[in-house]
């Protein structure tokens, strides 16, 4: 599902949270996405809170995302939350490394 990510009542981008087949505990975070206007004063830090926030509201106990490995400022963003690197793997379809991360909610 599709959330938007507001601050002062106003989009600046979104992300979506959808559950892991056969695994009721373990939901997926991804498309996580900021305006470009609204980036670089720590909106994505403040939507990542949020969105954690949101998937223990839904009651999951595990996080999973996948992220560009060139994609610096959201990997930082996932260490500093406390994410967990699990692996990365190469993408046929877009022809770049991608990495899984993992974070227990329950923690």
């Amino acid at each position: 599902m599709r959330y938007s990510y507001k601050e002062d009542g106003e989009i600046k981008g979104f992300y979506e949270l959808n559950p892991f087949p056969s695994c009721n505990q373990l939901i997926v975070s991804n498309h996580a996405f900021i305006a470009p206007d609204y980036r670089g004063n720590g909106s994505g830090k403040r939507a990542s809170r949020e969105r954690i926030r949101k998937a223990i509201e839904l009651g999951y106990d595990c996080m999973m995302c996948t992220c560009r490995a060139d994609n610096h400022v959201q990997v930082k963003i996932l260490k500093k939350a406390g994410w967990s690197f699990a692996w990365a793997f190469h993408s046929k379809e877009t022809n770049r490394t991608i990495q899984v991360w993992f974070l227990n909610l329950g923690e």
